[in-house]
C-alpha cells in the first residue's frame, strides 16, 4: 500500500551513469514507461550524456538529474546514500536499482506492477540479466543503434547475475545497504533482506555495444576501481574491466572478433567460447525513438583526455560564491530583519543541487528572490544562465554579493511592487520570520510577480531557528497558496527535497504552479501525509553544499523516524529464514554424516566378508 492514499504505487529507479551517450536516451525512454520517476546521478560524464539527460528531463518531466564529481568506483556507498536521500523524500513503494545498459523486459506497466506486488514487504525481488552480445556475423552494423541493433544474446548466463528491486511500501528503513553492483540489499546485521526470484521478469542487458565503447569504459572503469583501491588488481572486484583494460593496453587495435568475445565473456566464467552454441538470435525488447542522440558512442581520445585531468587534480566547485566582504561590520536594524548582515555572511547555508535541478529543468531567464540574504542563490542562477536576477531583503546593499541593479533594500513587513514579472520566484525560509498578516501579504505580492513557478519553504511548528515567530504546518501555507490559484507540483517538490542536504529544505521545500484543482489536491494530500511522519530536527554546520550525497544522511534518532516495528518484523523474518536454512543445512550435514557412516560400515562389512572368504579359501587350499 502506498504511503499516500488514493495515489497509484510509486515506483522510482536509482541509477549512476557515466559516458553513456550511445544508449542513455533509449535507456530513459524505454524504462520510464514502467516507472513514475527516474533519479539519475551523472558521475562526471565527458561526452554528451548529461546534455541528453537534461533534454529528456525537460521533455518528459519525471526525470531527476544531479551530479557527482568524484570518479572513484564507490558504487555501493553512493547507491546506499542515494537510496536514503531519495526514500526520505519520495517515500516510494518500490525502488528499482538499474544501470544505463539495462532495460526492463516486461509486457507493460500493469504486468510489471503485478509482478512487483509478489515481493514480500520489506524484501527484495531479484531480476536476472538477459545479456545481449556482439557477433562476428553482424559486424559493425550491430553498433549503429544500440540496443536495437544488437540482435544476439547469450544462450545461458554462467553465473546468473540478478539485480535487486526493493519493496518498501512508502516506509523508510535507515539500516539498508546496497551491495556493489546493486545485486542485493542487506540490513545492518549484514543479512540479506528476504528475497525471491521474480518470475516473468528480466533485464535486457547491453554491457558491450561497440569497440570504442568497450575501450573507453574499460580504461575509465578500471581507473575508477584503482581510485577506490590502488590494490584492486589483487582483488576480484572489477575483474571484467581489468581483463578488458589488459586486452586494449596490450593490443590497442584488437580485432573485432576479440571485442565480440569480450561481450560474450562479460561477467561470466567461460573457459571456452563455442559458437554458435553459446548465442541465440533474439529481438531486443526495447521501445524508443531517438530525438537527442544518434546511437554513436563518443570519441575515445576526447573522453579519456577529459577524464585524465580530474584524476590528478581535485574537483573545482561549479560555483564560486567568494570572495565575500567579511571585513566590514554593520549595525543591525537599518530595517527590521531577523538577521543582521554579519550573520548572513558568517552563517552561509547554501544547498546548490535542488536549485540547479529546477533551473536546468525550466531554464528561467529571470529570477526574483524574496528574502535573498546576501544573494547566494541568485548568483547561482546567474552562473547557470539566468540573464536577469533581482533580490529584496532588509540588509544593506553593500553587504550582499549582488550589483546595485540586482538588489533593493526593502522592509519585508510591507508590500512590494517591482512593476514586472519573473520566470521564477524564490522565497525560502522567510515567512516564519514575519507576523502572520505580513506573511499573508507577502504571499500575495509574490503571486503578483510570478506567472509560472514559485519555490517556497517555511518553517513548521517546533522547527529550531532564530527569529521564528510564525511557524505553521505546511498544509496551512498550501491552503493559502490555493486561494491565490497555486498548487504544489508533487514530483518537482519531492525531487528538490531528495537532492537537498539541509534539513529544512528536505522537510519544507515545495514547487508551486498554477494547477487545476484535482491535481493540486492530490499533491497537497501527499505532502500532508509526509509532513505527518515523525521527524526529529538536527543541527548542521554552515557551508556550501555543492553536490548531492556530500554528507551522510542523519542517523536515528535524527531525521525521519525509521519504521522500527516493520524493521523488527523484517529482521524476524530474516532470522526465521536463516534459522530454516541453518536447520536445512544441519539436516543435510547430518544425512551426509549418516550416509558416510553407513558407507563406512558397508565397506567394513564387505572387507570382513572378503577376509573371511579368503581365509576359508586358503584353509581349503591348505588342506
Amino acid at each position: 500500500m502506498s504511503l499516500t492514499r488514493g495515489i497509484p504505487p510509486r515506483i522510482i529507479s536509482l541509477s549512476i551513469v557515466k559516458n553513456e551517450q550511445d544508449i542513455i536516451e533509449p535507456f530513459i525512454r524505454h524504462n520510464i514507461a514502467f516507472l513514475d520517476f527516474m533519479i539519475i546521478l551523472d558521475n562526471r560524464s565527458n561526452d554528451a550524456t548529461r546534455n541528453i539527460i537534461s533534454e529528456l528531463m525537460r521533455e518528459l518531466g519525471n526525470i531527476v538529474l544531479t551530479d557527482l564529481s568524484d570518479s572513484g568506483y564507490w558504487q555501493s556507498e553512493r547507491m546506499t546514500r542515494l537510496l536514503h536521500f531519495c526514500q526520505t523524500a519520495f517515500f516510494a513503494d518500490y525502488i528499482v536499482l538499474i544501470d544505463a545498459d539495462e532495460f526492463i523486459d516486461a509486457p507493460d506497466r500493469i504486468t510489471f506492477e503485478s509482478i512487483l506486488g509478489t515481493i514480500m514487504p520489506g524484501g527484495i525481488g531479484l531480476v536476472p540479466w538477459r545479456t545481449f552480445v556482439l557477433t562476428p556475423e553482424e559486424g559493425e552494423k550491430a553498433t549503429l543503434d544500440p540496443p536495437r541493433s544488437i540482435k544476439w544474446r547469450r544462450t545461458t548466463e554462467i553465473p546468473i547475475y540478478k539485480k535487486a528491486i526493493l519493496r518498501l511500501d512508502g516506509l523508510h528503513f535507515h539500516d539498508l545497504t546496497i551491495s556493489q553492483g546493486s545485486h542485493s540489499v542487506f540490513s545492518a546485521t549484514g543479512r540479506q533482506l528476504p528475497w525471491m526470484d521474480l518470475d516473468g521478469l528480466a533485464l535486457a542487458h547491453f554491457p558491450v555495444r561497440s569497440r570504442n565503447q568497450l575501450l573507453t569504459k574499460s580504461i575509465t572503469g578500471w581507473m575508477a576501481y584503482l581510485r577506490k583501491d590502488p590494490n584492486a588488481r589483487e582483488s576480484a572486484e572489477g575483474y571484467q574491466w581489468r581483463e578488458n583494460f589488459d586486452l586494449f593496453s596490450t593490443n590497442p587495435n584488437a580485432p573485432y572478433i576479440l571485442v565480440c568475445e569480450s561481450s560474450i565473456r562479460y561477467s561470466q566464467v567461460r573457459p571456452r567460447i563455442q559458437l554458435p552454441e553459446d548465442i541465440v538470435t533474439s529481438c531486443p525488447p526495447v521501445n524508443y525513438i531517438r530525438k537527442y542522440s544518434t546511437g554513436e558512442f563518443g570519441e575515445p581520445i576526447s573522453i579519456l583526455a577529459k577524464a585524465w585531468e580530474p584524476s590528478l587534480s581535485p574537483p573545482r566547485p561549479i560555483f564560486d560564491l567568494t570572495p565575500l566582504n567579511n571585513s566590514k561590520t554593520y549595525a543591525p536594524g537599518t530595517v527590521p530583519t531577523a538577521f543582521d548582515p554579519s550573520w548572513h555572511r558568517d552563517n552561509l547555508f547554501v544547498d546548490i543541487p535542488p536549485f540547479r535541478y529546477i533551473f536546468e529543468k525550466y531554464l528561467p531567464d529571470s529570477v526574483l528572490d524574496v528574502g535573498c540574504g546576501i544573494g547566494a542563490y541568485l548568483k547561482i542562477f546567474q552562473g547557470l544562465g539566468a540573464t536577469q536576477i533581482f533580490g529584496i531583503d532588509g540588509i544593506p546593499a553593500d553587504a550582499t554579493i549582488l550589483d546595485e541593479t540586482e538588489y533593493a533594500l526593502h522592509d519585508l513587513f510591507g508590500a512590494f511592487r517591482l512593476g514586472r514579472k519573473f520566470d521564477l520566484v524564490v522565497c525560502v525560509e522567510v515567512a516564519e520570520h514575519l507576523k502572520d498578516n505580513h506573511a499573508e501579504r507577502m504571499l500575495s505580492d509574490i503571486d503578483s510577480h510570478s506567472p509560472e513557478i514559485i519555490i517556497f519553504s517555511a518553517a513548521e511548528p517546533e522547527q529550531p531557528g532564530i527569529g521564528h515567530i510564525n511557524c505553521r504546518p505546511i498544509i496551512d501555507w498550501l491552503k493559502r497558496w490555493r486561494t491565490l490559484g497555486w498548487g504544489p507540483d508533487l514530483g518537482d517538490s519531492l525531487a528538490m527535497r531528495s537532492l537537498a542536504t539541509l534539513s529544512w529544505f528536505r522537510r519544507n521545500l515545495v514547487v508551486l504552479k498554477k494547477l487545476p484543482g484535482d491535481s493540486a489536491e492530490t499533491a497537497v494530500q501527499a505532502l500532508q501525509e509526509i509532513a505527518d511522519r515523525p521527524f526529529s530536527w538536527y543541527s548542521q554546520p554552515a557551508g556550501i553544499r555543492y553536490e548531492v550525497l556530500s554528507e551522510d544522511p542523519p542517523q536515528p534518532p535524527w531525521g525521519y523516524v525509521s519504521d522500527d516495528d516493520v524493521v523488527a518484523r523484517r529482521d524476524a523474518t530474516i532470522a526465521e529464514r536463516d534459522a530454516t536454512i541453518a536447520a536445512r543445512d544441519a539436516k543435510i550435514a547430518r544425512l551426509r554424516k549418516q550416509r558416510k557412516l553407513f558407507t563406512y560400515i558397508m565397506i567394513s562389512i564387505v572387507a570382513v566378508f572378503s577376509l573371511i572368504s579368503l581365509f576359508i579359501l586358503g584353509y581349503h587350499n591348505w588342506f
